[in-house]
């Protein structure tokens, strides 16, 4: 399980349903609004952290720029969701329920993780601009609400695709698909079950591992990282999609850290952030040549653009 929102995150925005309209629950410190029996939490955090809103099932959101007036927009901010109960969350790349479409019955630790069209890489994390969450059909004397055939399908073909990277066989579909529909099972504990199968832990979590860094970072992994995601793999289950997350936003934070140390060195030296080529230029000595942030320095320095700063000495 996924740790829950550090105490520290503001109590979330709850979003009710309506008969025809959005409500925005306002919330009180130190006195949340009770939370729905069904309802799906959204985080601008992966791993389900950071501030956070709550939509009911049942509600929607058809523009996330007006969605809290006079905080920031959570336009294109989201980076994970946590469904409580039983719910489909359906997300779109453009305001009014336009544009791309995510449609997800699970909960989602790392949206980065989740593929879209657009450019190689793209992903739905930071992506979304509306959003519905579609409650299930359950019968009148159900006491709350179970999977339908649609959704406990979805449920288990993920799963089978995290877990064990092959869709489900005939047997294993219709066996948890029941379990979920008759309220026997959860998505946490079929994800336990298959983890813990002999099948899970026959697989080539190297192969595996390997994959991931060639196609996220276009390099085999080095000694250290492809001990520490065996072993993430080997005892804490973890799955391909998180391994890929995990390397997904190593790479971002990367990628910021070689901006970020640029941009201080041209603003130190020459007064000014740095241009589009420069950028490009200096990222790949950083990145390619293992340059430091002194190397980059002493590079501007030998510059013309530098020497007529220092008056053409």
């Amino acid at each position: 399980m996924a740790p829950a929102a550090p105490p520290s995150a503001p109590p979330p925005v709850i979003i009710a349903a309506a008969p025809a309209t959005v409500t925005v629950v306002p919330v009180v410190p130190d006195s949340p609004p009770p939370r729905p029996a069904v309802y799906v939490e959204f985080f601008a955090e992966p791993n389900y952290r950071g501030e956070s809103f709550v939509v009911e099932a049942g509600a929607a959101v058809e523009n996330l720029a007006r969605l809290d007036p006079g905080h920031r927009s959570w336009n294109h901010r989201i980076s994970s969701f946590r469904i409580q109960g039983v719910a489909t969350v359906v997300a779109f790349a453009d305001p009014d329920f336009h544009g791309e479409r995510l449609e997800s019955s699970s909960s989602l630790g790392d949206l980065v993780a989740e593929r879209r069209g657009g450019p190689p890489g793209a992903n739905w994390d930071h992506a979304i601009s509306s959003l519905r969450v579609v409650p299930v059909r359950t019968r009148a004397y159900d006491p709350e609400p179970h999977y339908d055939a649609r959704t406990a399908e979805n449920v288990v073909r993920r799963a089978y695709r995290d877990v064990l990277n092959r869709e489900p066989d005939a047997a294993g579909l219709r066996a948890y698909r029941e379990k979920l529909m008759d309220g026997r099972l959860t998505e946490d504990a079929l994800r336990t079950s298959l983890q813990q199968s002999p099948e899970y832990h026959a697989l080539d979590f190297d192969a595996i591992i390997t994959r991931a860094y060639r196609e996220v970072l276009k390099r085999n992994p080095d000694a250290e990282g492809l001990k520490h995601y065996h072993q993430l793999m080997a005892e804490r289950g973890w799955t391909e999609p998180q391994l890929r997350a995990d390397l997904l936003r190593s790479a971002e934070e990367s990628a910021a850290a070689i901006r970020t140390l640029i941009t201080r060195a041209y603003r130190d030296v020459l007064g000014r952030d740095p241009d589009r080529d420069g950028l490009a230029h200096y990222e790949q000595l950083v990145r390619d040549k293992g340059w430091n942030e002194r190397e980059v320095r002493a590079a501007l320095m030998k510059s013309d653009e530098y020497r007529q700063k220092q008056g053409g000495h």
